[in-house]
């Protein structure tokens, strides 16, 4: 069996190669025994988009219609946005007067969904890690911000936590 196993592997990896040398992307499942499925998934389409999509002949423009490149400084310019991909301790919103963090005083299980989450301030600053071509993609948000606790807090705001967010280019402005 582990000869038949040896060739399966070989013929795999020669039709993902030669597949991927052709510029495609390939998914396939093998069965080899009653019990075990090797999947394999070539994704050379993906990654050199991925590896384009950071470069910086991607032009995109906030509302004011300044340029946004990819080490900017941004701050959010709509109000009732949240993130929901921080850990459940930093759940919580700002206080308007103080601009401090205020912890969700519930526990976070019980709490609805819509509060389950960090509410984003107006005014909060970030910078941009990527921007993704949408041209090559069909990005809804492509524009991600890496918000970090004690950087670009000269409006007050300082994030609880590191966490990035994917923004439309109207949601955020060039500072």
């Amino acid at each position: 069996m582990t000869r038949q196993l040896a060739a399966l592997q070989l013929l795999l990896l020669s039709f993902l190669l030669s597949n991927s040398l052709m510029g495609g992307s390939a998914f396939v499942t093998t069965h080899i025994n009653q019990r075990t499925f090797m999947r394999c998934l070539l994704t050379t389409e993906r990654r050199s988009v991925a590896s384009s999509a950071s470069s910086s002949s991607i032009s995109v423009k906030d509302s004011a219609g300044t340029e946004i490149t990819v080490g900017s400084t941004v701050r959010v310019a709509v109000p009732d946005l949240v993130g929901y991909q921080v850990k459940s301790k930093y759940y919580g919103s700002f206080d308007e007067s103080t601009k401090a963090f205020v912890p969700l005083e519930v526990d976070s299980k019980s709490a609805p969904r819509k509060e389950r989450c960090l509410k984003i301030p107006v005014g909060i600053r970030g910078t941009v890690k990527k921007i993704y071509d949408a041209e090559k993609l069909s990005p809804n948000l492509p524009i991600q911000v890496k918000f970090t606790p004690g950087e670009a807090t000269e409006e007050g705001y300082d994030p609880p936590t590191k966490f990035l967010m994917h923004f439309a280019a109207n949601e955020i402005e060039v500072v």
